[in-house]
């Protein structure tokens, strides 16, 4: 199994997380990547013998860009909000379509 070089999980409250980042951490040859590209790359090229943790919109891109040949195992392992980007200072982002996002999510 691959995962990103970030530490993400390596700080996790989520207990599960954390120790699967200890038991990876302690495979060798390493299952770290220096990027997303590199991990997917390696899970296209090694017939099947790895596997790739990555956040799941990069998941959906790659998974739908040519050669098309991987795909996502089983569900999201969590759930997060996204936002919208705007220059700082920007109209937007005081409008009434923050205002409406943020209803929306708040009835989720």
């Amino acid at each position: 199994m691959l995962l990103f070089d970030d530490g993400a999980t390596q700080d996790s409250e989520v207990d599960v997380y954390h120790r699967m980042w200890l038991t990876m951490r302690s495979w060798q040859p390493s299952v770290f990547v220096s990027n997303v590209e590199v991990g997917v790359e390696k899970v296209r090229s090694s017939k099947g013998a790895y596997a790739f943790l990555l956040e799941s919109t990069m998941n959906e891109y790659h998974n739908q860009k040519k050669p098309c040949n991987t795909m996502k195992v089983g569900d999201n392992l969590d759930s997060k909000g996204y936002g919208v980007a705007t220059r700082l200072g920007m109209p937007l982002r005081y409008s009434r379509f923050q205002v409406s996002a943020l209803t929306v999510l708040s009835k989720t």
